[in-house]
């Protein structure tokens, strides 16, 4: 987790006006990073299969109109 946090400081920094995708291999990770960058006031959401479509779309509608800035995708 420590990475994280240290990749979570440096984007904040480097990238505060832009948006990126983190790429997840659990959906466990997803949420748990999602919330990590959350609680650093990084707007973040996660996506992954478990999740019904309207939330789906929500999170997608949410991301490319930028009113979040991070989405973790379970690959």
């Amino acid at each position: 987790m420590r990475a994280i946090y240290s990749k979570a400081n440096q984007l904040t920094l480097s990238f505060s006006s832009c948006t990126g995708i983190v790429y997840c291999f659990s959906r466990k990770d997803s949420v748990t990073i999602a919330s990590s960058l959350m609680s650093r006031g990084i707007k973040a959401a996660c996506y992954h299969g478990d999740l019904d479509g309207k939330s789906r779309s929500q999170v997608h509608r949410a991301w490319t109109s930028n009113t979040i800035q991070v989405i973790s995708f379970r690959i």
